[in-house]
C-alpha cells in the first residue's frame, strides 16, 4: 500500500525508481542504470534515488564491492584486486586495520554491510577526548561489534597498522572479580555470606607477600559494597577458597586461552599454577592474566545476555549494491 501511494504521488514514474532499486539489489546494474537515467529529476533527488546514484557512480569508478555500515552508510569500496578505498577520510578513525583485513578476505561479491555503526563509533571516539584507550561496543544479543575505536596516541604507540581495540593486551583487573563471583556461584558458594562482615584493612599477606587494596574499611556490608569499593582482598580470598582448578575452569568458560583467531584475540592465562599469592592475583585480574578490549566487551555481554556467550561478529549481512 505504501508503494502504491508513493507511486500515485509521483504519477507512476516512481514505479521505475523502485524497479531500478530492485534491479540494483539483484545485481542487474545495466538495466538499473537504464531505468535510473530515464527518471525525472524529482525522483532522482529522493533518498532512494540518491542511493542508487551513488552506487552507480562507485561502480562506474571501478568498485566491485560496496561496503556500508549497519545503517546503510557507505564506508568504502573494494576494487577488482580487493583493495579497500575509504569513501571519506574521517572513517579511518572508526575502522581499524583488522576490520579492513576482514573485508578484504570476505567472500561476499557485491555489497557488505558491517556490524559497525559509524554514529556510535563517532560518539565513542569523541568520548575518549584526550584520554588514552579503546572503546568497544557489542550487541549482547547477537555478538555484533557496533564500535571499536582507539585514541591516536595508543595507535601511534602500537604502530601505524595496529588495531588496539582488538590487539592491545592488558591486565583485566576488576573485570576478573565478576568471573571469580560466577565461579563461586557455580561452586554453590554465596559471595554475600563469604564477604559480609569481613574487615578490609587495605592490605593482606598471602604466602608472606602483601596484596594491597584501593581502600580500607573496618567492616564490609557484603558483596555489593566489596564490588563498589573494589576490595581486592575480598575477591582474592574467594578465589583462594575456590582453588586453582575451579578458577582456571571459570576463566576458560569466559574465553581465556581460547583458540579463536584474529580479529578476535582473546585473553591469556599467563601463570596457571603457583602459591596462594599467585591465585589471589589471578582472582582479581592482576599479573597472571591479560585481555584485549574486545574480549572485555564480550565478557560484559555475558552479564547482559542472561549468561550466554555470543561469538563476535564484524559483518552484519550481504545485500545488493
Amino acid at each position: 500500500m505504501k508503494l502504491i501511494k508513493i507511486g500515485l504521488y509521483y504519477q507512476f514514474p516512481a514505479v521505475n525508481l523502485y524497479k531500478s532499486a530492485v534491479l540494483m539489489e539483484l545485481g542487474d546494474v545495466l538495466n538499473s542504470r537504464r531505468l535510473y537515467t530515464e527518471l525525472p529529476d524529482r525522483l532522482k533527488y529522493t533518498s532512494l534515488g540518491d542511493r542508487i546514484d551513488k552506487s552507480l557512480k562507485l561502480l562506474q569508478e571501478g568498485a566491485r564491492v560496496i561496503v556500508r555500515d549497519r545503517r546503510g552508510l557507505i564506508l568504502g569500496t573494494l576494487d577488482k584486486n580487493r583493495t579497500f578505498q575509504f569513501y571519506r577520510r574521517e572513517y579511518r578513525d572508526y575502522l581499524q586495520p583488522i576490520v579492513i583485513h576482514e573485508l578484504i578476505n570476505s567472500t561476499m561479491k557485491r555489497s557488505i554491510r558491517l556490524s559497525i555503526d559509524i554514529e556510535l563509533s563517532r560518539a565513542a571516539r569523541n568520548s575518549l577526548s584526550s584520554n588514552s584507550g579503546s572503546i568497544v561496543l557489542v550487541n549482547p544479543e547477537t555478538g555484533e561489534i557496533l564500535a571499536a575505536v582507539s585514541d591516536h596516541k595508543t595507535k601511534k604507540k602500537m604502530g601505524k597498522h595496529s588495531s588496539p581495540a582488538f590487539e592491545q593486551m592488558l591486565e583485566p583487573a576488576s573485570i576478573s572479580k565478576l568471573i571469580t563471583t560466577t565461579a563461586a556461584f557455580r561452586d554453590k558458594l554465596d559471595p554475600e555470606k563469604e564477604i559480609a562482615g569481613k574487615k578490609c584493612r587495605g592490605s593482606r599477606r598471602y604466602n608472606g607477600k602483601i596484596l594491597w587494596c584501593p581502600t580500607a574499611l573496618e567492616e564490609l556490608d557484603g558483596f555489593d559494597e566489596a564490588l563498589a569499593v573494589s576490595c581486592n582482598t575480598s575477591f582474592a580470598d574467594l578465589g583462594v577458597k575456590l582453588g586453582w582448578d575451579k578458577m582456571l575452569a571459570e576463566l576458560r568458560l569466559f574465553g581465556f586461552d581460547s583458540q579463536v583467531s584474529n580479529p578476535f584475540s582473546l585473553g591469556k592465562i599467563i601463570i596457571p599454577n603457583g602459591d596462594n599469592r599467585s591465585l589471589a592475583d589471578l582472582s582479581i585480574g592482576l599479573e597472571n592474566t591479560i585481555i584485549s578490549p574486545v574480549h572485555g566487551a564480550l565478557i560484559a555481554t555475558v552479564f547482559a545476555n542472561e549468561g550466554y556467550w555470543m561469538y563476535p561478529r564484524l559483518i552484519h549481512s550481504s545485500d545488493g549494491y
